[in-house]
C-alpha cells in the first residue's frame, strides 16, 4: 500500500472523527483518497486499516470494497478516478 493511499485514508478517518469537520471537507478527503490509491485493493485495504473513513468500527478489506460505491456513486459518478474506475471495471459499481 503506498503512503500517499494511507495518509489519504487516514485524513479521511481523522475528520469523520472530528465534529467540526463539514460535509464538504469530508468529502474533499474522499475524493483525494480516490484520486491517490492507485486500484480499489489498495483503497480498500487502506479503508479495512482505518475503518472509521467509511463511518464504521470494523471492516475487512472485502467489506470495504463491497462500499465502494458509497464514494464513488456520491463523489466520483463518472468514475474518473482510479478507485472507481477499477471498481466499476470489476463489477463493484451498479
Amino acid at each position: 500500500m503506498s503512503s500517499d493511499c494511507s495518509a489519504a485514508i487516514q485524513n479521511q478517518n481523522k475528520s469523520w472523527q472530528d465534529k467540526k469537520a463539514t460535509e464538504d471537507q469530508i468529502k474533499q478527503l474522499e475524493v483525494t483518497s480516490l484520486q491517490v490509491c492507485r486500484n480499489l485493493d489498495e483503497w480498500a485495504t487502506a479503508v479495512s486499516y482505518n475503518p472509521g473513513s467509511m463511518g464504521y468500527e470494523v471492516l475487512s478489506t472485502e467489506e470495504a470494497a463491497n462500499l465502494v460505491y458509497l464514494p464513488c456513486e456520491g463523489d466520483d459518478p463518472e468514475n474518473q478516478t482510479p478507485v472507481c474506475a477499477d471498481a466499476a471495471g470489476r463489477g463493484y459499481l451498479g
